[in-house]
């Protein structure tokens, strides 16, 4: 559904993601035809625009040049951001089975642009495994700075297993230094705040 959503917008490379998901569907691989005919997603398109640019705005506005995205799923993010330069390495990773389509729809959209050399690694692995994010971020450069990117992921975690999470992107941050950027903040009540100066803010409970 959210691949979907994205080509409702004008995130590149999108709309040809969108289109190898229901060739690979039509050949028997990966999602069923019916199920793919049946996604809507318009009016989620414009939060899925969103959340996908506002990473995109801070990873480029803090120059990170390398980034480990988790649960990545069928993003566009690893391919636009190598393609137009803004990054050096990019790593997504997610579930053996996910990785699996996502490999097939990469080398398809790679051999339409005829690209031979890659700054773009898929990596299987569960976030919930240290050992699985370090081996993902074996292929940085140790010397610089990471962002880790998520989106979409948290929400569908238990409060544990988000402190797990946050605990094994605490320890790569700690090798390399760098940021954890997310859209995943779900606000469950809201608390009005007036600071000294009279000016007001909004707090989760």
């Amino acid at each position: 559904m959210v691949a979907k959503g994205r080509t409702f917008s004008d995130i590149p490379f999108s709309r040809e993601i969108f289109h190898e998901v229901e060739k690979i569907g039509r050949e028997g691989v990966g999602p069923d035809p019916d199920d793919i005919e049946k996604i809507t997603a318009t009016d989620l398109a414009p939060r899925f625009e969103a959340r996908y640019k506002i990473i995109n705005y801070l990873v480029r506005g803090f120059g990170f040049r390398q980034v480990l995205e988790i649960a990545s799923g069928l993003t566009p993010r690893g391919i636009e951001m190598t393609e137009d330069g803004s990054i050096d390495t990019y790593v997504e990773m997610d579930l053996p089975g996910i990785m699996k389509i996502k490999r097939m729809i990469v080398k398809a959209i790679y051999r339409e642009l005829k690209k031979k050399k890659r700054k773009l690694f898929l990596e299987e692995g569960d976030v919930l495994s240290g050992e699985a994010m370090s081996r993902a971020a074996g292929h940085f450069n140790i010397a610089r700075p990471i962002a880790v990117v998520s989106e979409g992921l948290l929400r569908y975690l238990s409060f544990e297993e988000k402190a797990e999470v946050a605990g094994n992107i605490r320890d790569l941050l700690v090798v390399f230094g760098g940021a954890w950027i997310t859209p995943d903040v779900t606000v469950r009540s809201k608390s009005i705040i007036r600071t000294k100066r009279g000016a007001t803010s909004i707090s989760s409970a």
